[in-house]
């Protein structure tokens, strides 16, 4: 996932062309025209862009004069689309509905579902998570189960799993048929708004050392208040020191992140900085919270934005091990905007660096140890085979 520090529309500090353009997005020509008038009549002292000027020009003729078929919709999404191509920035983009939708869900934490993660295993759909404390768990959903119909309908080989998926999402109720070993089975189960599990933990033990993990696979909303009950566990078990993985995490909200380093920092220390257009600031921890037992951090080449701002602020400002292979490389935080379709455009604001001023972007940040995963994990992953986290547990216990 990209790094995003979502803000609502009026709470942004645009300069005065950027509110425009992107009010072409929310309003009629006539609005637009109206609201400029009164803009200007109130501040004088501004001059109109010619090139806005150009845009709502163009606008007007085409939708007054333009012979044959005009989707006024179309043509203002292809003009956002143009403008944000133009500045030829990998990370800023526009995007459509259904993209939008997705990542609002996964950052926001939250999802209306049963609480199971489904894959297509060959011409199956194969339930391969159950989520503890979830609708699908209480009503007995079991990994392994292959569903069969969703409210009667039969499932067909060539269904694809977004269009099995928004059949249960958007119901209050679902009836699943679904084959276990030999068995077919009914299952009822509600459908309810359910907190996405970002993170997971448990406890490793080794020479007579009980080592903490959490796992965070996305900094979403609700991700610090997950690593923050997390670790409150992990310490009434008495461990003495943790691994904190972020492989495969692509990134997501920075003050998620900032919480979560927070945690463990002590006060004042600077986290990161930031370069962007109203200058150049250092991110300081500003709470008493702290931690002081040993921490490695696992990375590899998925670990991202958010993820790589975690892991080097832990091992330049903590004294954290990283354990793994070289991040991803993305120095670049964006915010975004949602419009009037539901679409969303999401744009580049800052650089970052690491407390010690590196900048990673296309690059990456190389660990303390590098260790690969071998082809055996590949084909059965589990933790005995898994040698990062085995070099990140004999670290900790000597």
């Amino acid at each position: 996932m990209k790094n995003i520090k979502k803000k609502k529309f009026e709470k942004n500090n645009f300069n005065l062309l950027e509110v425009i353009v992107i009010t072409l997005a929310f309003s009629s020509l006539s609005g637009i025209i109206t609201g400029l008038f009164f803009y200007f009549k109130n501040n004088r002292n501004l001059i109109l862009d010619r090139n806005l000027l150009d845009i709502v020009g163009t606008y007007n003729k085409i939708s007054e004069d333009f012979y044959g078929n005009l989707d006024k919709e179309k043509l203002a999404t292809n003009a956002i689309n143009g403008m944000m191509s133009s500045l030829d920035e990998t990370y800023t983009v526009h995007m459509d509905q259904s993209d939008t939708s997705s990542m609002s869900e996964k950052l926001d934490g939250k999802y209306h579902g049963v609480g199971i993660s489904v894959q297509k295993k060959g011409t199956n759909i194969e339930v391969i998570n159950v989520y503890d404390k979830t609708p699908a768990s209480t009503a007995g959903l079991k990994v392994g189960d292959i569903l069969k119909k969703v409210n009667g309908y039969e499932i067909l080989e060539s269904d694809q799993l977004e269009k099995v998926s928004n059949m249960i999402k958007e119901q209050d109720k679902v009836t699943l048929e679904v084959k276990r070993e030999e068995e077919l089975l009914t299952i009822d189960i509600d459908v309810k708004t359910i907190e996405y599990p970002s993170v997971t933990s448990k406890v490793y033990e080794k020479n007579n050392k009980k080592i903490g993990y959490i796992y965070i696979s996305t900094f979403s909303k609700t991700a610090s208040k997950q690593v923050k009950e997390s670790l409150e566990t992990l310490e009434q078990e008495q461990i003495v020191s943790l691994i904190i993985d972020v492989r495969g995490n692509t990134g997501g909200y920075l003050d998620t992140c900032d919480s979560i380093l927070n945690m463990f920092m002590k006060k004042g220390n600077v986290l990161y900085s930031v370069e962007a257009k109203d200058g150049n600031k250092q991110i300081y921890d500003t709470t008493n919270s702290s931690r002081i037992y040993d921490i490695v951090v696992l990375v590899d080449r998925a670990s991202a934005s958010a993820s790589e701002i975690l892991a080097t602020s832990l091992k330049e400002s903590y004294g954290a091990i990283l354990i793994g292979t070289t991040t991803f490389g993305k120095g670049l935080v964006q915010q975004t905007n949602f419009l009037s379709d539901k679409s969303m455009i999401k744009y580049t604001t800052a650089k970052w660096f690491t407390p010690k001023g590196n900048y990673v972007n296309e690059i990456g940040y190389k660990p303390d140890i590098e260790v690969k995963l071998t082809k055996e994990y590949a084909l059965n992953p589990n933790d005995a085979n898994d040698t990062q986290l085995q070099k990140a547990i004999d670290v900790l216990s000597k």
